[in-house]
């Protein structure tokens, strides 16, 4: 299904030699791996398609109401004029532009300013959001659309396009629109509730850290593996929770392996009660080994467990 709900090809002026100046023949997957590991960026799913469709060029002089003026795209040589992979080091070494994502777009200031694909903001099926840099004003930061498609859906209507300042406090997209982030921290005694917060963070794409670690950043998944001693949670659990900011932590996961009793949920939920941080009703537990009971346990059947159940948490 394509990005697009019109067709791109109509944005471009083709008859002009300045037109044809930037655009290319359609890139190879080889071409498009190329350009992204020189610009350092994964490219979003519309721009590969739009790139596939009409690859590169200037846009036609029947879009009035358009500050845009080209789309940069990939020349069949790294170093071809007007490609992105050239311009893309000339606004950022000469210019001086902020290395935020790709500055995909020129406008009718020839450099002044510059469309960019803001890869600090990110949704769910990889697209990121898209702002104006103006160079002339200290390099101030404007959003402009939720992504390429919604900006050129724009363009093409000969909409006017209302841009805002750019908030570092406010996310453009809404939290349906973008990834879920997740942490992990876990407390352990003998290393086996280590093992399974690794392969929770193997699994989801982040580092399992012990709770020593203090969460700083917000997310909206904390898996937090723990484990019962003497009956209880660890009062190290305990304080860690108590000092969770509640701004930060959209909720929390419980996981953990013990030898004798089933789970710390009650105990843990208990203090989360506390700092106002609610509990997902799912839980990972298994037995764990100790003095020799349930020797080999957390094994690898509970690993892959572990992993499966984490994923599910982030669907």
């Amino acid at each position: 299904m394509s990005a697009f709900d019109f067709d791109v090809t109509e944005l471009f002026d083709k008859e002009s030699d300045w037109g044809k100046k930037f655009h290319f023949d359609p890139p190879t997957d080889e071409m498009i791996r190329r350009a992204e590991e020189k610009l350092g960026y994964r490219f979003p799913p519309s721009y590969v398609e739009l790139l596939k469709t009409w690859n590169g060029g200037v846009i036609a002089d029947d879009y009035e109401e358009s500050w845009l003026t080209t789309i940069y795209g990939i020349a069949p040589e790294q170093g071809g004029y007007g490609a992105l992979e050239n311009m893309f080091e000339n606004w950022r070494d000469e210019w001086e532009y902020p290395d935020v994502g790709i500055p995909f777009g020129e406008t009718q200031s020839a450099g002044h300013d510059m469309y960019y694909m803001d890869f600090r903001t990110v949704s769910e099926d990889g697209e990121p959001i898209i702002i104006r840099i103006d160079n002339e004003f200290d390099n101030e930061e404007r959003f402009v659309a939720k992504n390429l498609a919604e900006f050129l859906g724009m363009i093409y209507r000969n909409e006017k396009i209302d841009e805002k300042p750019l908030s570092k406090e406010e996310n453009p997209l809404t939290k349906e629109e973008r990834p879920m982030k997740a942490a992990v921290r876990y407390y352990t005694k003998t290393g086996n509730t280590k093992r399974l917060a690794e392969a929770v963070a193997n699994a989801i794409g982040v580092e399992a850290l012990p709770i020593t670690t203090p969460v700083t950043e917000a997310v909206d998944v904390l898996f937090l593996g723990n484990s019962y001693y003497a009956f209880n949670i660890d009062p190290e659990v305990r304080d860690f929770v108590k000092s969770l900011d509640k701004d930060l932590v959209g909720k929390i996961v419980n996981f953990g392996s013990a030898a004798m009793l089933n789970s710390t949920y009650k105990k843990v939920k208990a203090e989360a009660d506390k700092v106002g941080i609610p509990m997902d009703e799912r839980e990972f537990h298994c037995k764990g080994e100790f003095k020799g009971i349930h020797k080999g346990k957390p094994d690898e059947a509970d690993m892959k467990a572990v992993a499966e159940f984490a994923k599910k948490i982030m669907d």
